[in-house]
């Protein structure tokens, strides 16, 4: 099973519009146009559980 552990949220408007990721765990990414930002992997995007 496989659950997102973070949630888009748009910040901004119009033209100016960014967004970040929420996390869980207190993480945030800030997204836009910025180079060298630290991307999440998918180990902080997603909880993989085993279903019984």
């Amino acid at each position: 099973m496989i659950e997102p552990r973070c949630k888009f949220e748009k910040t901004g408007e119009g033209k100016k519009a960014r967004g970040k990721l929420v996390c869980d765990d207190d993480k945030d990414w800030e997204l836009g146009d910025k180079p060298g930002i630290d991307l999440p992997g998918p180990e902080d995007l997603f909880a993989v559980h085993l279903d019984d």
